[in-house]
C-alpha cells in the first residue's frame, strides 16, 4: 500500500513538474506528405569529397542526424514504404553507411526539390550528338553508391522511384544527348534501362556512365554550339578538298592531321553540334567514326562548305562561348 503510495505521489509530482510525458503514437506521412524543406544542407554534404563525407558520419554523426531529420523528424514513420526506402533510411540513420547515407540524402534532395519543381517547359531541350570523350566528367559517388545496392534494391529504386533514378542518369547523360561513334552494345543497354528499367540492363549502364565520364578527368570541356553560332570561315580550301579525286584524296591522308587541322579551324574539336545531328554526325562520320574515308570526309567537306557560304559575313568575334545546353 505505501508503495503504491508513494508511486501515485510521485506521479503527481512528474505531472506538476512538466516532466510527466504520455506516450505519443508515432506520426505517419506517405513521402508526397512530407512538408518542403530547402535541401541545401543535403547538396552541402552530398558535395563533400569521399573523405569529409565519411566523416560527417561517424565524427560529425549528431550534426548530421539533425540534418537529416529536418526533413524526416526520428518519430516519423513513413508508409508506404518501398524497399529502396527503408533500407537506405535504415542503413543510414541506425548503421552509417557511407553508401546508402549518400543514396538517402540525394533522393531526399530530389524529393524536396520535386516538391518545389517549375513547370516543364513545352518545348524540349535540341538534340546533341557528342563523341564519348565529350562527355564532362563530374564526380561519380552516386553512381558508385547505387552500384553497391544489391538486386532486389537497385529494382526497387527502378520500379517504384524511376524518377529519381532517371535524374541521376540524367546528370550525367540526358536523354537529348546521343554518343557517337558508340557501340551498339551501349545503345541497347541504355534503351533497354530507360524502356524496360530492369536491375541488370540498368546496372550495365549506370557501369558505362561511370566508365566514360570517369575516362574524361583530362579532357577540355565541350562548348556546345549550333550551327548558326559558328563563325564564317572563307570555304575557298574546302572547295579545293572537294575537287580532289580518289586518288588524289588517298595521296593526302599520308598528312592527314594537316587535312584534319585544317577542318578543326571551322569547327573546334571540343565543339559539340547542337540540333543538326545530321550535320553532326557527317562530321564524326568524317573526323572520328571512319577518320578520313573518302565518301564520309566528301559529304561533310560539301556540307560545311556550304554552311559557310550561306553565312556571308563573319559573326561577332566577341560573343560569349557558352559551355552549357
Amino acid at each position: 500500500m505505501s508503495w503504491l503510495i508513494r508511486r501515485g505521489v510521485l506521479a503527481s509530482v512528474l505531472c506538476l513538474t512538466g516532466f510527466y510525458v504520455l506516450p505519443v503514437a508515432a506520426q505517419t506521412l506517405s513521402l508526397a506528405e512530407l512538408p518542403y524543406q530547402d535541401p541545401r544542407p543535403l547538396e552541402e554534404l552530398l558535395a563533400r569529397d569521399e573523405i569529409s563525407f565519411n566523416n560527417s558520419l561517424q565524427r560529425d554523426w549528431p550534426r548530421t542526424l539533425r540534418t537529416l531529420e529536418l526533413y524526416i523528424p526520428a518519430g516519423v514513420e513513413i508508409t508506404p514504404s518501398s524497399l529502396l526506402f527503408s533500407i537506405l533510411r535504415q542503413r543510414c540513420t541506425r548503421q552509417r553507411e557511407p553508401a546508402a547515407c549518400r543514396l538517402y540524402m540525394d533522393f531526399l534532395s530530389f524529393l524536396m526539390k520535386q516538391k518545389r519543381a517549375a513547370p516543364t517547359p513545352s518545348n524540349p531541350p535540341l538534340p546533341v550528338l557528342l563523341r564519348p570523350a565529350q562527355l564532362s566528367f563530374k564526380g561519380t559517388a552516386i553512381l558508385d553508391a547505387l552500384a553497391r545496392q544489391d538486386a532486389a534494391t537497385l529494382q526497387s529504386a527502378l520500379t517504384e522511384h524511376w524518377d529519381w533514378i532517371h535524374d541521376v542518369i540524367g546528370r550525367y547523360l540526358p536523354d537529348h544527348f546521343s554518343l557517337y561513334p558508340v557501340s551498339k552494345v551501349f545503345a541497347n543497354i541504355r534503351d533497354t534501362c530507360h524502356h524496360s528499367k530492369t536491375e541488370i540492363a540498368c546496372r550495365l549502364h549506370l557501369a558505362d556512365i561511370d566508365r566514360l565520364v570517369d575516362s574524361n578527368r583530362q579532357q577540355a570541356p565541350t562548348l556546345f554550339r549550333t550551327l548558326n553560332q559558328l563563325p564564317y570561315r572563307d570555304p575557298a580550301p574546302l572547295d579545293n578538298l572537294l575537287k580532289l579525286s580518289r586518288t588524289e584524296w588517298d595521296a593526302q591522308l599520308a598528312s592527314w592531321p594537316r587535312v584534319e587541322a585544317l577542318l578543326n579551324r571551322y569547327i573546334a574539336w571540343p565543339v559539340a553540334i547542337v540540333g543538326d545531328a545530321d550535320f553532326a554526325r557527317a562530321r564524326l562520320d568524317c573526323l572520328a567514326a571512319m577518320p578520313g574515308d573518302y565518301v564520309q570526309c566528301r559529304n561533310y567537306l560539301g556540307r560545311l562548305a556550304d554552311l559557310m557560304r550561306s553565312k556571308r559575313r563573319p559573326a561577332n568575334p566577341f560573343s560569349p562561348l557558352s559551355t552549357k545546353t
